[in-house]
């Protein structure tokens, strides 16, 4: 049973790996998940500067609030997570446009002389 299991997963995980590159519409758009993503990171960063525990997705207020906010449910955004994860080409694109807003929000020093 164990290895019948295995052999599932394991055929389920290539065929996620060779899916066709089209999205599902169940699967978040970029727009979405990068601004998702964004408020997560800013979260994170924010809790991690005043020193505050946070748990994972399911088990956090916090997290659940931020996907509340926009309008989706943790399992869409599971889901969202690892079809991105299978399409890393996108997923780098959609981290970077994400880091590089958050950049954006970091004041600037000015230089020293």
């Amino acid at each position: 049973m164990r290895k019948q299991i295995t052999y599932l997963l394991l055929g389920l995980f290539m065929l996620l790996l060779t899916a066709c590159e089209s999205r599902p519409k169940e699967i978040l758009d970029n727009k979405t998940m990068e601004s998702v993503m964004y408020d997560l990171y800013t979260f994170e960063g924010e809790a991690a500067v005043s020193g505050m525990a946070v748990g994972t997705s399911e088990k956090s207020p916090y997290y659940n609030a931020i996907l509340e906010k926009h309008n989706i449910t943790n399992a869409q955004f599971d889901s969202s997570l690892v079809w991105y994860a299978a399409h890393p080409s996108k997923f780098e694109v959609l981290h970077k446009t994400v880091v590089e807003k958050l950049q954006k929000q970091i004041p600037q020093q000015p230089a020293e002389k």
